[in-house]
């Protein structure tokens, strides 16, 4: 999980002290460091194109994550990542991801797969999945 949250907060800010503690994640973990600007470019492209919801609720959302999973053997799990933006929305981002916690990059295009989508409207049994941290992982 190291490499996809550390890609994941270098995409919010702070690039180069999370870049050198994605690449110390990955030797604890032993495994090999993605390129940090491949997978910023993926990973910003996929974050900012934000569908906007009524409501996001544990229903909707895990609805999204089962419905828009891709036909790909590589996605064994996804990510689910909750912010808090600037306007006091709340988005939550899906990510998928293969068996080393990598994002899959799909049909050749170098986008990962996933989507993310936004609301002011939030549930309370989807805030209390994220009480101890925004991220979740799904396996």
């Amino acid at each position: 999980m190291g490499v996809f949250f550390a890609t994941l907060l270098a995409a919010a800010g702070g690039a180069t002290a999370v870049y050198l503690y994605h690449v110390h994640r990955c030797k604890e973990l032993g495994i090999k460091p993605v390129g940090l600007g491949k997978a910023l470019k993926s990973v910003i492209d996929t974050l900012k194109n934000v569908h906007a919801v009524d409501e996001l609720s544990y229903d909707f959302v895990m609805k999204a994550t089962a419905d828009n999973r891709p036909d790909d053997i590589r996605v064994v799990k996804a990510a689910l990542l909750c912010e808090t933006q600037e306007n006091g929305e709340k988005k939550i981002s899906i990510i998928y991801m293969d068996k080393k916690n990598q994002p899959v990059f799909g049909d050749g295009s170098g986008k990962e797969y996933g989507s993310s989508y936004s609301s002011k409207k939030v549930s309370q049994d989807l805030l209390d999945l994220f009480e101890k941290d925004n991220m979740v992982i799904l396996e």
